[in-house]
């Protein structure tokens, strides 16, 4: 009944509690950790349940194409890209035309 938002709000809390968990552990000891933790924690990992509602969820992203949109750059204009070097023909004060980054100098 909870919608699709909420489910996986809810997993990355459960993901971040283990995370926490085990960082708070020293270094030596995070294998006897994690081969203990599924009876020590159950509440830090997510039920069948929630996982088969996700993977029938249609509006999350299949695994291929979750990696391919970390792989592939954003094609990402920014604001001093399209402002920045002023075009010819655009006014400033005394007709001057923009020729470095500090054209009042």
């Amino acid at each position: 009944s909870d919608t699709l938002e909420a489910v996986v709000a809810g997993s990355v809390v459960q993901l971040v509690q283990l995370g926490q968990r085990i960082s708070a552990q020293g270094e030596e000891s995070v294998s006897r950790i994690l081969s203990d933790l599924h009876e020590t924690a159950p509440e830090m990992f997510c039920s069948q349940a929630v996982l088969e509602y996700l993977v029938k969820a249609n509006r999350l992203d299949s695994l291929s194409k979750y990696a391919q949109r970390y792989a592939v750059p954003y094609n990402v204009t920014l604001d001093g890209d399209v402002t920045w070097p002023l075009a010819q023909g655009v006014g400033l004060p005394n007709d001057r035309v923009a020729t470095s980054p500090f054209p009042f100098l």
